[in-house]
């Protein structure tokens, strides 16, 4: 037997994206801070799994706050009660877009087919949830580590 996998290639125009210095008094309820875009390119795929749709799988440490998933890496955050939350949409977002969270998945093909090539926009952005969880957070440092992978459901 020989065992296959489809394959893509991945590439993000920004490896490291740069959210920049923001004073915790301007951290406010149901607000996103310092919004930044970021491209995934999807290319180059190879390969598709009968019954099976392509997905490009995204996941991350991260804490749920105030009904909102935010991404944040224990290991460099040193900030509480804050964390990045990314969006998934062609336009700025604000705090009441939907989030993309661990284990989100976004299609990129119909069942057994190979992915083409395309672009997903995604905006990532700094927030401390609600009034409540604001209210308690503190000053630091603020990292996510985030991976995007193909995968197949």
């Amino acid at each position: 037997a020989v065992l296959t996998s489809g394959t893509c290639t991945f590439d993000l125009d920004k490896n490291t994206l740069q959210l920049g210095r923001i004073h915790l008094k301007e951290m406010a309820a149901s607000t996103l801070k310092a919004v930044q875009p970021f491209t995934l390119t999807v290319s180059r795929c190879t390969g598709s799994v009968p019954g099976l749709i392509p997905v490009v799988y995204v996941s991350g440490e991260g804490i749920n706050q105030a009904g909102k998933w935010l991404f944040r890496s224990s290991a460099g955050s040193t900030a509480t009660g804050m964390g990045v939350m990314l969006v998934k949409s062609d336009t700025p977002p604000d705090y009441s877009y939907q989030e993309v969270e661990n284990d989100s998945t976004f299609k990129l093909a119909a069942s057994g087919a190979v992915p083409t090539d395309q672009d997903l926009q995604f905006y990532a952005g700094l927030t401390c949830g609600n009034a409540t969880t604001c209210s308690t957070a503190t000053a630091g440092i603020v990292t996510a580590r985030i991976i995007f992978k193909l995968d197949f459901n």
